[in-house]
Order: C-alpha cells, then sequence, then structure tokens
C-alpha cells in the first residue's frame, strides 16, 4: 500500500515539462535579442550624431580661426579719405602673390 502511495503523490505532482521549459526559454532569447537589437541600435544612432555635432562643431571653429587670421593679416582702415589706395589688398602685393602683369593692362 505504502509503494503504491508513492507512486500516486508522484504522478500527481504538478510541474513543467521538458517542452514547455525549452519553449519558454525559446521565447525569452527572442524577447532578449530584440531588446538588445533596439539598445544597439540606439547606441549607433547616437554615436553617429554625436561624430556629426562634432565635425560641424570643429568646421565652425576651423573658420572662426581662419576668419580672425585673415582679418589680423591685412587691417584695412577707411578712415584716411585721402589715399587712392583703396583696395583692401594693395595692388603691387597681389600681383606679387598672383604673378598678374599690371603693366600690359
Amino acid at each position: 500500500m505504502r509503494t503504491f502511495k508513492k507512486r500516486r503523490s508522484l504522478r500527481d505532482e504538478s510541474g513543467f515539462t521538458l517542452t514547455e521549459v525549452l519553449v519558454t526559454i525559446m521565447i525569452m532569447v527572442v524577447v532578449l535579442f530584440a531588446l538588445y537589437s533596439i539598445f544597439d541600435m540606439g547606441l549607433r544612432v547616437f554615436a553617429f550624431g554625436n561624430d556629426k555635432l562634432e565635425a560641424v562643431e570643429n568646421a565652425r571653429l576651423g573658420l572662426e580661426r581662419m576668419e580672425r587670421e585673415v582679418r589680423a593679416a591685412y587691417p584695412y582702415d577707411r578712415t584716411n579719405e585721402e589715399s587712392d589706395d583703396d583696395y583692401l589688398f594693395p595692388l603691387d602685393e597681389c600681383c606679387m602673390v598672383w604673378g598678374c602683369n599690371t603693366k600690359s593692362a
């Protein structure tokens, strides 16, 4: 009688079968993979936007530096009205740089 009770109690125990556990694990793996994919895509988009922002900022800083250097290279003084030389770059200096011939004109 005792062995019958013991066998009956083992049969009555409720639990999960191997198939149910495997299916549940597979569903969890799929859900976790989808969450990881979304997270990874978010990181890539952030990195791309950050790189683009950094490039624009570096370009802006470079242009500001170039502007300062060009403005400091040849100061333009409009207060002297008597001067015939109304060019930002004097013509003789410009021709030395570009190699133009002003005498033929």
